[in-house]
């Protein structure tokens, strides 16, 4: 037999219905519930898909501080991931010229603008993309992906 687990007041609780209380579907039936944490998986239904969207929200939840350096003096703004592609273009230009100089630290590479953010997230904030088989780590998702589609591990 399992032991009652019922705080005091439990019977009287506002949220449960009597038995004598009929519900909008009908009469209702006294039940008593009990919950085994054993026998609960909360893991059902989580795939590799999920495990990669996991990555790409703790990604953009992380937070960052902007490296970007003006005249010698950096940015130094603390952004969340997913806040960073607006940083550069609304503080920094990088919408402003058709080739961009990468200011962050001192990289100086040259980028077309398209490509600036995802250079940013790759080299400065180090993205990472880990398969979920074979855990090998890859700088673009596509990448990734890409190499999830053949891997057996």
């Amino acid at each position: 037999m399992e032991p009652e687990l019922e705080a005091p007041g439990y019977k009287d609780a506002p949220w449960k219905v009597s038995e004598t209380q009929n519900s909008p579907f009908g009469p209702t039936t006294p039940r008593k519930y009990s919950f085994k944490l054993t026998e609960m998986n909360f893991n059902d239904g989580f795939n590799e898909d999920d495990s990669c969207e996991l990555v790409a929200i703790g990604l953009g939840l992380k937070q960052y501080y902007c490296g970007w350096t003006t005249n010698g003096v950096p940015c130094n703004t603390a952004l969340l991931g997913q806040d960073v592609p607006l940083h550069l273009k609304t503080a920094h230009g990088a919408n402003d010229t058709p080739r961009i100089e990468c200011s962050w630290g001192n990289c100086g590479e040259v980028l077309n603008k398209g490509c600036l953010v995802r250079h940013v997230q790759e080299k400065h904030l180090e993205y990472r993309w880990p398969c979920p088989r074979c855990g090998a780590v890859f700088s673009r998702r596509g990448v990734m992906d890409t190499h999830r589609a053949t891997c057996t591990a």
